[in-house]
């Protein structure tokens, strides 16, 4: 009996007769197939036994409800999977484990549409050379960041300045790692040798330019940096120095003192 489906109606026959009120309860508990309580009524011409059974796979003893039985019942959170592509390692649906995969290698060529300003310079004295006597150039650039597109990928491009070019114009040039210092910052005297200096042989009005170069580097979607083989130049800067002759004598006081004295 306790093997018996819910619901079924057993019909004993040859049972003795308990009257109509004669009606006998009793419970069972863990019977095999039954999970939770079971009744069974005696009314003396029929037994019914009823109970529930779960379903494995559901929980409490919701198994075997008619359907719309859990209307109104709040629907279960849907488990949402994560998108696999949605990092910036993602380019055409598709998703990689390395960024080397799916970044580009760049050349200096593709960096065509960033310009890096020029730098700054000087000479000493300001605008002035002495003839047969070293000038000093000073240049000096800053490291430059700048936003755009490369290769379809956004980028910001970092350049740094590496080494500087002085074109003095007289057909002679130099190119240092260094855009130089002041003498007074070197704890030099004027018109001495320094490794930006230059010598100016004739007079004239010198147009000199210095030409900063600038190492790249590319950061792709904020989280990837590649660099870029070989140096990107950027725009000269020009100086105009005036080469003049200057002669010497010797003077009983400065022209400021007396006028009317020799080359005053």
């Amino acid at each position: 009996m306790r093997r018996l489906m819910r619901g079924l109606l057993i019909v004993v026959i040859g049972m003795p007769f308990m009257g109509a009120a004669s009606i006998m309860s009793v419970g069972c508990e863990g019977g095999e197939g039954w999970s939770g309580r079971c009744e069974l009524s005696n009314t003396g011409t029929q037994v019914d036994v009823t109970g529930t059974t779960t379903t494995p796979g559901t929980t409490g003893s919701g198994a075997g409800r008619a359907p719309g039985a859990d209307a109104g019942r709040p629907a279960p959170t849907p488990t949402l999977t994560p998108n696999p592509c949605a990092s910036p390692l993602c380019r055409e649906s598709y998703a990689v484990g390395e960024a080397s995969e799916v970044y580009p290698e760049v050349s200096v060529a593709d960096l065509a549409s960033f310009r890096p300003g020029g730098a700054s310079a000087q000479n000493e004295p300001a605008g002035v050379a002495v003839l047969g006597m070293p000038s000093n150039f000073v240049a000096a650039a800053s490291t430059q960041e700048l936003a755009g597109e490369v290769l379809g990928f956004p980028v910001t491009v970092r350049f740094v300045p590496v080494g500087y070019t002085f074109d003095f114009g007289d057909g002679e040039r130099t190119s240092t790692t260094s855009g130089g210092r002041t003498w007074a910052a070197l704890g030099q005297a004027e018109f001495t040798p320094t490794a930006t200096s230059h010598v100016f042989r004739e007079r004239s009005t010198a147009r000199v330019t210095v030409t900063p170069s600038y190492r790249a580097s590319v950061l792709f979607d904020g989280t990837f940096r590649r660099e870029v083989p070989g140096t990107v130049q950027g725009p000269a800067s020009t100086l105009q120095v005036r080469v003049v002759a200057v002669r010497t004598a010797l003077v009983e006081a400065t022209c400021a003192e007396r006028a009317s004295a020799p080359t005053c």
